[in-house]
């Protein structure tokens, strides 16, 4: 990976036919924060995620990442995201659940996994070899292999 990138976004609007999903959103994320994106079902903030990972195309305005507009699709190749809740095999470990994701994606290196265990602070999961061992942790360490996940793809780059 590159280090953090910035993100802005530059009055986003989204429509679909008479429908606002989103109404001119400006928004500058400075490398090292951390946002969540709060509100009611219908808000908008899926479609905003949608958009900021260049899913869904705006229907005005446009959004940066690194100084670049998304429009160019190799912005993507530092980026990692978890939407929702992170999917795993819970009779699996951290490790053979990383180890799952790097051949699905077929990534050659063989190093990727031991990088975002590393990177994650995972390394006291790593041997774990109990039936639903990772159903069980607590959720910040589920989230932290769901984070690992896509670092695990960026560290194969």
């Amino acid at each position: 990976m590159t280090g953090r990138l910035p993100l802005a976004v530059h009055g986003v609007s989204k429509y679909y036919g008479p429908v606002v999903a989103l109404d001119d959103v400006t928004l500058d994320v400075k490398a090292g924060e951390i946002y969540a994106l709060l509100g009611l079902n219908g808000a908008g903030k899926t479609t905003l995620i949608r958009i900021l990972l260049g899913m869904v195309h705006p229907t005005s305005g446009r959004v940066e990442l690194g100084h670049r507009s998304t429009a160019d699709r190799s912005v993507w190749a530092d980026v990692g995201y978890l939407v929702e809740t992170a999917a795993a095999y819970p009779e699996l470990t951290v490790v053979e659940n990383l180890e799952v994701i790097r051949r699905l994606r077929r990534l050659r290196s063989r190093t990727a996994v031991d990088e975002a265990v590393e990177l994650f602070g995972l390394g006291p999961l790593r041997q774990q070899t109990r039936p639903g061992v990772v159903a069980r942790q607590r959720p910040a360490s589920r989230s932290r292999q769901g984070h690992a996940a896509p670092a695990c793809t960026a560290a194969a780059g």
